[in-house]
Parts: structure tokens; C-alpha cells; sequence
């Protein structure tokens, strides 16, 4: 019996691949709001003037709040698994029990 590699495909960019200024379209998509990043840095115990002054954030370089990174991440890893037809997202990413 002959076996045979598996081929894996790994769709996406590499690290170096990425340009400043690239976009790009989803079919999943969702506007952050600035309730959304108050909420979510409020809830999850994070008071940083980044993301909740604006007065503040006027003299940093962004000049307005930054929305909170780990609601970034749930974000997009929600959107990514929507995309899938597997009823269980952490398979998508290999977790393991």
C-alpha cells in the first residue's frame, strides 16, 4: 500500500506579504461603534485612556479612541467561523479538548 502525502492548503497572506494600506472585502462585515469599544473595554475591566478618552486620545497619534484589540480579535475570529459550514468553530481552528 502506497501513501500519500497530504497536501494542505493554507489560504491567506504570509506576515510579509501584508502592504500598508491593503484592503480587504469580506462577506461577513459588521460596523464597531464607539458603544461597542466603551462597553467591551468597560466590561472587561480595562480603563485605558486609549480607549476611553477622547480628550486624551486628541494628543496621541491616532487622535481619536483605538478600539479595544481583543474585541478586534473575538471579531474577526466570529467572522471567520460564519464563513465556515462547520456547526463547530473551534474545529476551524484545531483547538483541542
Amino acid at each position: 500500500m502506497i501513501q500519500r502525502q497530504r497536501e494542505v492548503h493554507m489560504p491567506g497572506l504570509y506576515f510579509e506579504q501584508f502592504e500598508v494600506g491593503q484592503r480587504f472585502q469580506h462577506p461577513v462585515h459588521r460596523t464597531v461603534t464607539e458603544t461597542d469599544n466603551v462597553l467591551f473595554s468597560t466590561q472587561t475591566m480595562n480603563p485605558a485612556a486609549l480607549h476611553l478618552d477622547a480628550e486624551y486620545c486628541k494628543s496621541t497619534p491616532f487622535g481619536q479612541p483605538i478600539v479595544n484589540s481583543i474585541f478586534t480579535l473575538g471579531l474577526l475570529i466570529g467572522c471567520r467561523c460564519m464563513t465556515r459550514r462547520s456547526a463547530r468553530p473551534w474545529a476551524i481552528w484545531e483547538w483541542k479538548r
